[in-house]
């Protein structure tokens, strides 16, 4: 295998067809995944040739990795660039005493900016080395504004989208910005505190970052926008945001129904839950993605599906606070799409036992028979077996790009699982769910290429094939 890589030149795609194969390739038939036994996939020039068995033509070089699993890029919509900082305060509780709530006292002295762009700059480069060296190849990323004057900047989003068309990590990308933020006025009392000028100014910056970056970088880059917490967002600020979203051909991301602090907020604010509040202003459609769900009402989840809005699903952050989306089978039932989220450092996800805890004890908070939860399908494109082309993903009612929540893209990525557990990782395969300890990650491979040097090289443009 290693002198295969030698004729494979960093930074270029390699001359000629090339063959990857290992004992499991994860590809696509008939509308659903396959497990193909020693199956192939061949790609030239950026892009997918074949998946199947038997390639009939020739090929350049070959590569077997072996004891491995071969699958399409996996998708984090929202994927943390920042510090883990939710394992400072799991233990700290109530959650007024966490130390991650803005004291009146630092509000009158002036809040001001913790890290350097330097900083900045460098925890997205290493957390998109870290998405990539666990599979993920398509990241809407997400950080803290705990630790910021007020919001994110253009220059170390300037930065981001750097560090990702040099990892080769597909990215939807503007700085987050809000018109609010939360105070702790005393011991257990929270409030809401606005600046909505300075929100206006955010939502500014992150529009013209997108005209600017919308397509950089061979196409990894694409604008997505991303107002903070709905707590933190006026009416106003969230209407001039779904428009700027309309008029970019955007989608807008917005965490609500998350947590009981933003659930009491915005009913003393509101009167009403936030999927309520935005539904009365018509702001709930297709274009919006909202994390987390796990404090979403019935009524909320029949507004969602009613209007196309995406939820973005993280299960081991919510897990291991106690937390669950209620449910995910009953939320598939309803029709409504689902992405999948990190919400905290990607990295550990490989060693992070909480799969297993949220399987669980949590397990039996679900609503239906098991059989109705089926796993949530999020590799970056599906592959069609012996088709010769790459397959945009379709949706469960039909039409493309359903569980991505996200538009159809012209880039094809795919990721090798190294396992040293194959009986383990095939019946865990087999039964189509996900155990930390059967889905070893290191060493991985990232499109056929060593992860380890944090250089996932692109396969690049394919077809646009939406069938």
């Amino acid at each position: 295998m290693s002198e295969a890589f030698d004729t494979l030149p960093l930074g270029r795609r390699s001359d000629g067809r090339t063959l990857i194969t290992a004992s499991w390739v994860v590809g696509h038939k008939d509308g659903s995944h396959r497990l193909l036994r020693k199956g192939e996939v061949v790609f030239e020039n950026g892009e997918i040739l074949f998946v199947g068995h038997r390639f009939p033509g020739e090929v350049a070089r070959r590569i077997d990795f072996g004891n491995a699993l071969i699958s399409p890029g996996l998708i984090d919509l929202d994927a943390l660039s920042d510090l883990d900082t939710t394992i400072l305060g799991i233990d700290n509780h109530p959650g007024w005493a966490k130390g991650r709530v803005w004291p009146r006292s630092y509000v009158e002295a002036g809040p001001y900016e913790m890290y350097t762009q330097e900083e900045l700059a460098f925890q997205k480069r290493f957390a998109f080395g870290q998405l990539l060296l666990n599979g993920i190849t398509t990241a809407a990323p997400i950080a803290s504004l705990f630790y910021r004057e007020w919001g994110e900047t253009v220059a170390e989003f300037g930065a981001a989208a750097q560090a990702a068309g040099e990892l080769g990590l597909r990215v939807y990308l503007s700085p987050a910005y809000r018109s609010g933020g939360m105070v702790l006025e005393a011991p257990g009392k929270m409030v809401p505190v606005f600046d909505e000028e300075r929100g206006f100014q955010g939502l500014n910056d992150a529009i013209a970052y997108i005209e600017r970056q919308h397509g950089s970088h061979g196409d990894l880059v694409r604008g997505m926008l991303a107002p903070d917490r709905v707590e933190t967002s006026t009416i106003r600020l969230l209407q001039r945001t779904d428009a700027a979203a309309r008029d970019l051909g955007c989608k807008f991301r917005l965490h609500m129904a998350q947590g009981a602090m933003e659930v009491d907020t915005v009913r003393m604010l509101h009167g009403s839950t936030a999927p309520v509040w935005l539904a009365k202003h018509g702001l709930l459609s297709d274009r919006l993605i909202a994390p987390h769900a796990t404090n979403a009402t019935e009524e909320d989840l029949g507004l969602y599906a009613a209007n196309g809005v995406s939820i973005v699903h993280c299960p081991l952050v919510s897990g291991r606070g106690g937390s669950i989306l209620n449910s995910f089978s009953a939320c598939i039932r309803r029709g409504i799409n689902i992405a999948m989220g990190d919400g905290y450092d990607a990295g550990r996800h490989a060693d992070e036992p909480a799969c297993g805890s949220y399987h669980g004890p949590h397990r039996r908070r679900r609503t239906g028979p098991p059989a109705i939860c089926r796993p949530v399908r999020c590799g970056d494109d599906w592959w069609r077996e012996g088709t010769g082309a790459f397959r945009s993903r379709p949706s469960v009612t039909g039409g493309p790009c359903r569980y991505r929540g996200l538009p159809p893209r012209r880039h094809s990525h795919g990721t090798v699982h190294r396992s040293d557990h194959h009986d383990r990782h095939r019946g865990a395969l087999a039964r189509s769910r996900m155990r930390s300890s059967s889905m070893a990650a290191s060493p991985c491979w990232i499109a056929g290429w060593p992860a380890s040097t944090c250089k996932r090289r692109a396969f690049g443009r394919r077809p646009n094939m939406t069938g």
